[in-house]
């Protein structure tokens, strides 16, 4: 199986839930690589640079799913995802860092992200992890 059918196998599982998906990276190459994916998967996609423009961003339009790294200038992952469960608590953040410590995977972990990913990542891991907080969105709404 190619990584292209199994990124359709994996959307055809469940019903489309998550369609909205804002990506925050100070790294363009992580944004234009999961843009990429989760383009092909069928969700629409915005990327950010930092927190301060993801922040603006959410402020204005609303995003089922957020995926952001943690280690990022002007305003950190972390201190995203405590402002962005200010703003709107139904919103799924999955945390990227290329820096993994015990205590930033629970910090993340108990300010409310719903999972961890460290970097560099594979491509299916993105996927599962994304397919679960798809499957996630759509039990909150029933």
């Amino acid at each position: 199986m190619t990584i292209n059918n199994k990124l359709f196998l994996v959307r055809d599982k469940e019903p489309l839930g998550i369609k909205k998906i804002l990506i925050v990276d100070d790294e363009k190459n992580i944004t234009d690589v999961l843009a990429t994916i989760l383009i092909s998967l069928g969700y629409s996609v915005s990327t950010a640079s930092d927190g301060e423009e993801a922040l603006s961003i959410l402020k204005k339009e609303y995003y089922e799913l957020v995926i952001t790294d943690i280690k990022m200038p002007q305003m950190d992952g972390l201190s995203l995802l405590k402002e962005i469960n200010k703003l709107k608590k139904d919103i799924i953040i999955i945390m990227l860092t290329g820096l993994a410590t015990t205590d930033t995977a629970v910090e993340a972990m108990r300010s409310g992200a719903f999972d961890y990913v460290v970097k560099p990542f594979n491509i299916e891991k993105i996927i599962d992890v994304v397919a679960r907080a798809d499957k996630e969105f759509i039990e909150k709404c029933d």
